[in-house]
């Protein structure tokens, strides 16, 4: 059995996500290749490549021009509206893959339209909710939207939206182009999979849990003394880390995680707290207003760091607003390092109270102080019980095994 795992980036929490399921299935045997975008010798031919690059990226960004200044939606996600496809499908097809394993195909990889013309068994691993909404990657958890589940109509254009409703427009194409799509569908989060499967779009189709994997002989409890070191934070201060592939994302939670801050200067003296954030984006907007010395470690490459970024910390904050199941979380599990996050979405997957973290009402900072206040306070208890989460749940053995039962089942 062959297996060609079709993403658009080896970056970002779907393009990390999609190399470890890849490494995973070779590790267990399995006959697994990996195609990005931008590989050589992936399915994007050289032509379009270097002629069509460019003019594409000018109609893009006139694109997402438009949609900033005539289009205004409450929810803050990011979109795509994945209507010009790079990649030669036909090429796809005629591979000698036995199993197309789809992750993330957004940002002009793979079209809407073109996906209903892959003849190959196909699986489909969602790393957000894209798939069965209309372009927004993430459903909107902060005002209630529930158009993903009643169909994107006229009549539940959300309030506080104007312009063009491009999301209705997509989430009809998406209808029109794939009412005879087969696929086995994967979520690495239950919330994720109960969405697709309750979705208008994907009405009662079956989307199977499996997590993301981990090397968890890279990611496990470490000293974190270098860390200190590095950072110079003395050895009787806590420390807190927050990271995210844009820390300044909105989904990410940044504004809530500062005021919280404000809520948690109250309870711990500033001499007793030290603020790490990785992540891409500026030191400066991170460091304002923030009422505790913070350090800012940037984009962190290698897997190694951050191991010893997450065993250092007492604590890790994860405050997204939506997320499905943040490599972050996992890894800093893995670690033994409790998660303090909101009860929403994907998160009470990881940060479980009492064993593996503590949970915020949503999207309450106060709320949110106090599940920080409390993974920090009681390290030694959460250690143990995060590192045996992992070894439960981010195994790439178990996810191995998963995934080629759900191949088997897609080539029937």
């Amino acid at each position: 059995m062959k297996v060609l795992h079709v993403c658009t980036f080896p970056t970002g929490g779907a393009g990390i996500a999609s190399r470890r399921i890849h490494e995973a299935l070779r590790r267990a045997g399995a006959d697994s290749r990996i195609c990005f975008r931008d590989s050589p010798d992936g399915i994007i031919p050289p032509f379009r490549r270097y002629f069509l690059n460019p003019p594409m990226r000018c109609l893009r960004k006139t694109i997402d021009l438009f949609r900033k200044t005539a289009c205004r939606s409450p929810n803050p996600a990011s979109r795509s509206e994945s209507l010009f496809p790079f990649a030669d499908v036909e090429k796809l097809n005629a591979s000698d893959a036995d199993i197309v394993h789809l992750h993330w195909i957004c940002g002009d990889f793979l079209s809407i339209g073109s996906l209903a013309e892959i003849r190959k068994p196909l699986v489909w691993t969602l790393h957000d909710n894209w798939v069965y909404c209309g372009s927004e990657f993430c459903v909107d958890t902060l005002h209630g939207d529930r158009r993903f589940l009643e169909g994107y109509r006229a009549d539940n254009f959300p309030k506080g939206a104007s312009g063009p409703d491009l999301d209705r427009l997509i989430w009809l194409y998406k209808k029109r182009c794939w009412k005879n799509l087969r696929a086995e569908f994967v979520a690495p989060s239950r919330w994720n999979a109960e969405q697709f499967t309750r979705s208008a779009l994907f009405c009662g189709t079956p989307c199977e849990v499996i997590r993301n994997p981990l090397d968890l002989t890279v990611f496990y409890p470490r000293g974190g003394s270098k860390v200190r070191e590095r950072f110079g934070i003395e050895p009787s201060r806590r420390i807190l880390l927050f990271g995210a592939e844009m820390v300044d994302n909105p989904i990410k939670g940044m504004r809530l995680l500062k005021q919280s801050f404000q809520f948690l200067a109250e309870k711990i003296p500033s001499g007793e707290l030290h603020l790490i954030c990785f992540g891409q984006g500026d030191a400066e907007f991170f460091r304002k207003d923030v009422p505790f010395p913070c350090s800012f470690a940037g984009v962190v490459r290698e897997e190694a760091e951050m191991a010893e970024l997450y065993s250092a910390a007492d604590g890790f904050v994860c405050p997204s607003v939506v997320d499905n199941y943040p490599n972050t979380c996992a890894e800093s599990l893995a670690c033994g390092t409790a998660v303090a996050a909101f009860r929403t979405a994907g998160l009470p997957e990881l940060a479980i109270p009492g064993e593996t973290g503590a949970l915020a009402e949503p999207f309450e900072p106060e709320s949110l102080a106090g599940a920080i206040l409390t993974v920090l306070r009681d390290k030694p208890m959460f250690s143990p019980r995060a590192r045996h989460y992992a070894e439960q749940n981010n195994s790439p053995e178990k996810a191995a095994e998963a995934y080629l039962h759900v191949y088997e089942r897609a080539l029937g």
